[in-house]
């Protein structure tokens, strides 16, 4: 018998030996069974589609749901046959094509081994960035390993402390503080503050509200919609309205600085009003040695539990059942405070914006059964070391669940008010 005979029977004999679509191990030369031999532990994921709405579904337009099996030609490493697996229809079985068979089945099997082989790479390339990463995370982002307050302190250089507490992990934020003299902090302190812009509202000033099981989508800024959700343990109870958020939709914070006029208004102001009183209580020499936001307004944004009025708990990877990857709770990932990560963002003419998402696992679905119902909130501070702990510049979003789609609980664009005590849809 010839090698290439051999050859061609080891690979048909090893044909059951698939290559399973959509699973963790998509470019893995190894079969189902055999692979769990050697991660017997390793939970396999399926890809799926979901219906119902057109964002954050994956999009098919031929008709069927992709699925198929690879089988696999050890000796060679190619894939022998390709096996399609359509609903309600018998399985389609594609053999390779032979050396004589027409060239545009050839370039097409050609084109889907080399794009199988480039996922391969980049996930072990993704692998190896992630090792790297982990190692060397900790030190680029001032991480500690020993317990902190979380207090402001004075000169203190910026980091993000994990800490042990009973068998939970805690993040602690560490804020650069410097005093500002009496006279300058009392021409700001209770008349400046931060506000946090939201999408609550009409044009008209009414709120939007959930129609019974329909939930009502929210303006263009945070949050995204609001629901009625009947509360945990209570069985027959009223729901309640709550805003949500999308896991798969971009979330954009607007603040502004706001400052506080005769009759108790309020009216947008501009941060000039701020540091140039700043900087004319200091000597040029003292400004000079400037370095750490102290002639600008930049801002910081952290997610933390909504545990009640003022400080709550800040949200850390490991209030999930499935950790987001690195640690980070959005994407792009942030960094921790004074290192110009992806959640600082600059306020200039009274204004500021953040667009950012939330990275994968980070859901309500995913916390683990101690925190299931506790709602997030946004933190933004500033992070000029003069105002980080001056009364109205550390401010507090509405609270709000995270959702991985919102397709099941609210239509796009469907929106409803209250008006008279009649719900009513906007057109």
């Amino acid at each position: 018998m010839s090698s290439e005979a051999s050859e061609a029977d080891e690979a048909s004999t090893r044909a059951d030996q698939t290559f399973q679509a959509g699973s963790e191990d998509d470019f893995d030369s190894e079969g189902d069974a055999e692979a769990d031999k050697v991660q017997p532990g390793k939970k396999r994921r399926t890809l799926t589609t979901e219906g119902g709405g057109s964002h954050c579904a994956p999009l098919n337009d031929l008709g069927f749901k992709l699925r198929y099996d690879l089988g696999l030609d050890r000796p060679r490493g190619h894939v022998a046959k390709a096996t399609f697996h359509i609903d309600g229809e018998e399985s389609v079985v594609v053999h390779r094509p032979e050396p004589g068979a027409p060239m545009n089945e050839r370039l097409v099997w050609t084109l889907m081994e080399r794009s199988r082989y480039q996922c391969y790479q980049n996930k072990e390339l993704r692998t190896t960035i992630s090792k790297a990463y982990e190692l060397f995370d900790p030190f680029r982002l001032g991480m500690a390993t020993g317990p902190g307050s979380g207090a402001a302190a004075p000169n203190g250089a910026a980091g993000c402390a994990a800490v042990a507490t009973d068998g939970h992990d805690h993040v602690n934020f560490v804020w650069k503080v410097q005093k500002l003299p009496a006279h300058t902090q009392a021409s700001i302190a209770g008349k400046f503050f931060l506000e946090i812009e939201d999408g609550t509202k009409d044009a008209q000033g009414n709120l939007y509200v959930p129609n019974g099981k329909q939930g009502s989508m929210c303006g263009t800024k945070f949050p995204h919609a609001v629901i009625n959700v009947t509360p945990r343990g209570s069985k027959g109870g009223s729901p309640v309205p709550q805003y949500i958020c999308g896991a798969c939709n971009n979330v954009r914070l607007s603040v502004r600085l706001m400052k506080r006029v005769d009759g108790g208004n309020a009216v947008l102001a501009s941060e000039l009003e701020i540091l140039n009183p700043i900087k004319k209580a200091h000597l040029q020499h003292q400004r000079d040695a400037w370095f750490d936001n102290e002639d600008r307004m930049q801002l910081y944004a952290y997610l933390e539990f909504a545990d009640g009025p003022g400080s709550g708990t800040p949200v850390s990877p490991g209030a999930f059942k499935h950790a987001p990857a690195h640690g980070k709770l959005f994407t792009p990932p942030e960094n921790a405070p004074y290192n110009l990560g992806e959640t600082e963002f600059l306020m200039t003419q009274g204004r500021a914006h953040l667009t950012t998402n939330f990275a994968k696992h980070v859901a309500h679905a995913n916390l683990k059964p101690t925190h299931k119902s506790r709602p997030f909130r946004f933190v933004v501070k500033v992070l000029n070391p003069f105002l980080v702990d001056v009364e109205g510049f550390t401010v507090r979003s509405l609270p709000f669940h995270v959702k991985s789609v919102l397709h099941n609980d609210v239509r796009t664009d469907v929106r409803y008010v209250n008006r008279g005590g009649e719900i009513v849809r906007l057109d």
